[in-house]
């Protein structure tokens, strides 16, 4: 009889996991039932906090741990752990009343560093360090909450920023070059320029010496179609500013008087973070109908990121296959961000999200 209790005491505590009030997700993140869940997790009270916990199905690894002040999980509270399905952490973030407050770390899927700093009143304060996957680090970044740049590097260790002073260059994983321009005492200087994966100029926007937007400012459509044209001073808005449609015509025009309470603008310089690439990525898979076919590529999705740091829309950049670009359409609008922040404010911005297939063998 007792060999009877301790087997179902064994058989309870196994299945403890997985028992009541567990609410299960398909890869989509929606709730579904056991049968189909690609994720698993329960949320709780404990020591005066709702406390929420996902596990990987397949393995019952998990998957991310966050907490809480209240049920609705509206007000983030503590340090929240995002976890690989192999168990690597990839994500430390912490936060108090909501924002993003205190330490920040991110990894690559192969347990190296991707970057370090601290959150104040969530913008991004102090020293920042970036890092390349290969290990090489990529910069020194200082937030004030504006920009400034200390040493930065190319991937193959090139020092081409020492001291706040050089030029500095990125590139696209395709090899083409992404944005460039100067840096003097730390902060961009004169005019720099943001290209498209197909080298085509998407932005250029003019800096004087405090590092703030001064002079013409302007931006492309992916097609090479002018999207808006206008003129900064200290880094906001003055004078005339037109807004064009992909075909060439006004859609609007807007008249700013200079204002000193105008968020300064920066180049968007915090990008939006991508919480879910991962998990995207794996959702689009590599279509049956393209390794029939023996098809590779890439897929360069622009995205217009919301100030809550939702998907809102997307364009494709650059010539793509067809059926990868569909696959990626598909499921594009999954995709979860840390919003950009400009001068301490978050704004609407646009990020391009690569894409690549490639065959095994």
């Amino acid at each position: 009889m007792k060999h009877l209790f301790f087997i179902v005491l064994l058989c309870l505590l196994s299945g403890n996991l997985q028992a009541q009030d567990t609410t299960y997700y398909n890869d989509d993140w929606e709730v579904c039932t056991r049968l189909t869940a690609a994720y698993y997790g329960f949320f709780e009270k404990e020591n005066g906090l709702w406390v929420g916990r996902d596990y990987y199905t397949i393995n019952d690894q998990i998957q991310s741990e966050n907490f809480f002040q209240d049920k609705k999980r509206e007000t983030r509270t503590g340090v929240h752990r995002y976890w690989e399905e192999n168990g690597q952490l990839y994500k430390l973030a912490t936060y108090q009343e909501g924002l993003r407050q205190g330490k920040w770390q991110e990894w690559y899927a192969s347990g190296q560093l991707k970057a370090s700093g601290q959150y104040e009143e969530d913008v991004a304060m102090g020293d920042w360090a970036y890092f390349y996957e290969n290990g090489q680090k990529k910069a020194d970044v200082v937030y004030t909450p504006t920009w400034t740049v200390k040493n930065y590097w190319q991937e193959d260790g090139e020092k081409t920023i020492e001291n706040g002073e050089g030029e500095l260059k990125s590139y696209w994983s395709n090899g083409v070059l992404k944005r460039e321009g100067k840096v003097e005492n730390s902060v961009r200087i004169g005019s720099w320029i943001c290209y498209s994966p197909d080298g085509d100029k998407l932005e250029e926007v003019r800096f004087n010496e405090a590092g703030e937007a001064h002079g013409l400012h302007q931006y492309w459509y992916p097609s090479g179609a002018l999207e808006y044209r206008g003129q900064r001073k200290n880094g906001r808005k003055i004078g005339t500013w037109m807004y064009f449609s992909e075909d060439g015509s006004l859609l609007s025009s807007d008249k700013k008087e200079y204002n000193e309470d105008e968020p300064v603008y920066f180049l968007g310089e915090r990008e939006p973070e991508i919480l879910n690439l991962a998990l995207v990525k794996r959702l689009i898979g590599y279509p049956q109908k393209a390794i029939n076919r023996g098809v590779e590529g890439m897929v360069y999705i622009k995205v217009v990121v919301g100030q809550d740091g939702h998907y809102k829309s997307h364009t494709i950049t650059g010539k793509s296959n067809k059926i990868l670009t569909a696959a990626v359409e598909q499921k594009i609008s999954l995709v979860k961000f840390i919003p950009c922040i400009e001068d301490g404010k978050k704004v609407l911005c646009r990020v391009t999200v690569p894409f690549g297939f490639k065959l095994e063998g």
